[in-house]
């Protein structure tokens, strides 16, 4: 009964597309077999996953993103002056139109 289980358990996996050339239930196919098999998968999900990055960042490329002006109008609600201020930083002209800080 155990090996019966054990056949039932091996046979139900169908993502390994085992090839058929002939392999029966009574002969199942060797780890080498599985192995290949397994690998070949590998490669294929590799190239697929490749060929996904490859078409998420060319078509996540900023320089090729078209882009379009939104006016926003301002609400007099949306306003609210924090600090309002004056400054003025004195500079001294010379002859040669040169002009120095006057602080200094």
């Amino acid at each position: 009964m155990l090996s019966a289980s054990l056949k039932i358990m091996f046979w139900c996996l169908p993502a390994l597309k085992l090839p058929p050339d002939g392999w029966s239930p009574e002969t199942p196919p060797s780890a080498e077999d599985n192995v290949e098999v397994l690998q070949q998968r590998l490669a294929e999900l590799n190239a697929d996953l490749e060929a996904q990055v490859a078409e998420l960042q060319s078509s996540a490329d900023p320089l090729t993103e078209e882009l379009e002006t939104i006016a926003i109008k301002p609400k007099k609600t949306g306003i609210s002056v924090q600090l309002c201020a004056l400054v003025w930083a004195p500079y001294w002209r010379d002859a040669q139109g040169t002009a120095t800080p006057a602080w200094e």
